[in-house]
């Protein structure tokens, strides 16, 4: 598939299949299968908390025509200020990675192997956690699986990368201690010094409130940010507080 960026009707009416490496360049190709696995990320994320949604399909519009990785990176950034903060996690990682793969002078989308990616891992990524490596792995997968599942070669094959599913046993796990408050004493004295704190006036009703939720419910922290006054019903000598969790389902 080679877009005409200024025409958004060039993706839209494209078939599903997509030829697998049209350039002899890789940064070519490597843009040529970013750009549908974006857009597709962006038909798949949640809408919910975009601001302004005039704003959000010309954001669209500019991620079509942008012709680097900066200017891509500026699209994704505006887009997160605008309520649409899912792309970002998507497209860092495999920048990331295309950074690293053309550093190491990747000739062609079919050197990508599990080899490549388990060194990324654990020399590239050495300084970052277990569990941000684990996201970058997450973000790449997909992004290749994507290729996988569309991409068509000219006499009638198709490219498999074979990802090893023990791919995630390059991320070495972190001993870290876990946080724990004792039930029969620790967590009532935790909960009750919540109301002890010297906030500020303008917000320590809100404060409280805030951590005590999270103390009792255990919810995320994106959750627990998101709850609108609108969110709390009374019901009888207590309150039901409405969630919107992963995969924009209420609980």
């Amino acid at each position: 598939m080679v877009e005409n960026e200024n025409n958004l009707g060039s993706f839209i009416f494209d078939d599903d299949l997509i030829e697998f490496e049209p350039f002899a360049n890789f940064e070519l190709n490597f843009y040529h299968w970013f750009k549908p696995y974006m857009r597709n990320v962006f038909s798949t994320q949640s809408r919910r908390k975009i601001i302004n949604l005039k704003l959000h399909k010309q954001l669209i519009k500019e991620f079509s025509k942008a012709s680097n990785n900066d200017e891509m990176r500026e699209v994704i950034n505006a887009m997160g200020r605008n309520g649409f903060k899912g792309p970002k996690s998507y497209f860092n990682p495999n920048i990331k990675f295309y950074d690293f793969l053309i550093a190491n002078n990747i000739q062609s989308i079919t050197n990508i192997k599990n080899n490549t990616i388990k060194y990324f891992l654990v020399n590239e990524l050495e300084s970052y956690s277990s569990t941000y490596k684990k996201d970058i792995l997450v973000a790449i997968k997909n992004f290749l699986q994507f290729i996988e599942s569309k991409n068509y070669i000219k006499n009638g094959d198709s490219h498999f990368f074979k990802l090893d599913r023990t791919l995630v046993k390059a991320i070495q796990k972190e001993r870290k201690p876990l946080a724990y408050l004792k039930p029969d004493s620790e967590f009532d004295l935790f909960l009750s010094t919540i109301d002890k704190i010297n906030w500020n006036r303008n917000s320590k009703h809100r404060n409280r409130v805030m951590l005590k939720i999270l103390l009792i419910t255990g919810i995320r922290v994106s959750e627990l940010t998101d709850i609108k006054k609108s969110d709390f019903k009374e019901s009888g000598n207590s309150y039901e507080i409405a969630i919107i969790g992963k995969g924009n389902k209420k609980r």
